[in-house]
């Protein structure tokens, strides 16, 4: 159940969905369609994919399964964190884009080399995208509401 104004979107998409570029312009379109016409008084994207399987050094373990988590773990979490932007760039709510981060993304673990480098660089992403927002809100003296962005 959700407060009034509230409500979820997007709560059941696959690892393997997240994990595939070609996924990621459906996903785009179904936050526009979700979020078209939205008044609610907020609107949340979490984004807690990620995968530290396989887990080995980078040189010997599969190379699509290895392709796939670097996918999931470091350019599933902007592509999406950028459509979920987008999608609510034009609405008068407050705005949050969530990126769960790990311990991982400052301490490197031998074995998680594509958990560890997604998460740092999500981190990263998270901290140039949120300084970006605030600027749109600063140079629009607050008639633009930038999205609060959080890792």
């Amino acid at each position: 159940m959700h407060a009034p104004g509230h409500r979820s979107c997007c709560r059941n998409l696959r690892l393997r969905a997240l994990a595939d570029p070609a996924e990621w312009a459906r996903v785009e379109e179904h936050f526009a369609a979700e979020l078209a016409g939205f008044d609610g008084e907020r609107v949340i994207f979490v984004h807690n994919a990620g995968t530290v399987a396989p887990i080995g050094p980078a040189a010997k373990v599969d190379a699509a399964a290895y392709t796939q988590a670097v996918l999931l773990n470091s350019a599933a979490p902007q592509v999406l964190g950028r459509a979920f932007l987008r999608a609510t760039a034009g609405l008068d709510c407050e705005r949050q884009l969530v990126m769960l981060s790990s311990g991982a993304a400052t301490k490197a673990y031998p074995g998680w080399s594509s958990y560890n480098a997604g998460k740092a660089a999500v981190d990263h992403w998270a901290r140039t995208v949120g300084l970006e927002e605030a600027a749109l809100e600063q140079e629009s003296a607050g008639a633009v509401k930038g999205c609060r962005v959080i890792a």
